[in-house]
């Protein structure tokens, strides 16, 4: 679906660990001389309902008689930029994208969100303010080509720690940094947030018990 972009700075389906063990799966990434741009796809159908705060977005599907509800894709994917970010010890370099093809939306979000691949494309290669040069570039794709993993028994590993930083989010701990989260006030409501903000920005939504990554 996305190799006409940028056939030489393209990654697909991307695995790799951090320092302590902990794996990040990203669809796909895109190196550019205008940013690391990290794209997240949704196969869902229907009418896709969210913002950027929800901790979880809502299909309708059926005329509104069907009802499913998944993990917010903004923050699943600033999770995965977080991630990618400590794997090459760079930051405002990234540029985060949610696709979603098949999907009617009413989101409500800062963040990019599109319908496919032409909209897609017209996002990777528009005007940003980061300007990366030939060497960067090099560094960035030798970085994430060296650090890929490509085997299905650490994809196997990944569901597992999926289940365990659900565990850890269950028990008000940070999956990111692995301490408490605490009890903050918003602008209208409460919430848990990370200990370390704000070096680190995760949230959760008082009553929500599972996510995705």
């Amino acid at each position: 679906m996305f190799h006409s972009i940028c056939p030489l700075l393209i990654f697909n389906d991307v695995l790799f660990k951090d320092k302590n063990g902990k794996s990040t799966q990203i669809d796909h990434i895109v190196i550019r001389n205008n940013g690391v741009f990290v794209v997240e796809t949704k196969n869902y159908a229907g009418r896709i309902y969210g913002n950027d705060e929800q901790q979880k977005w809502t299909q309708v599907l059926a005329y509104g008689d069907c009802k499913n509800q998944f993990y917010n894709p903004v923050k699943q994917n600033n999770t995965h930029v977080f991630q990618l970010s400590k794997l090459l010890s760079m930051k405002d370099i990234f540029v985060s994208v949610i696709v979603f093809p098949r999907a009617e939306l009413y989101v409500e979000s800062d963040q990019l969100i599109c319908n496919g691949k032409n909209e897609l494309n017209e996002i990777i290669h528009s005007n940003t303010n980061i300007q990366l040069n030939r060497d960067t570039l090099n560094k960035i794709y030798c970085k994430i080509n060296e650090s890929k993993i490509d085997s299905d028994i650490a994809r196997v590993e990944h569901i597992d720690n999926i289940h365990k930083m659900q565990d850890k989010i269950a028990s008000n701990i940070c999956p990111r940094c692995n301490i408490k989260l605490v009890l903050r006030q918003g602008k209208s409501n409460k919430f848990y947030g990370c200990s370390n903000y704000p070096k680190c920005k995760f949230t959760k939504q008082i009553d929500d018990q599972d996510v995705a990554v």
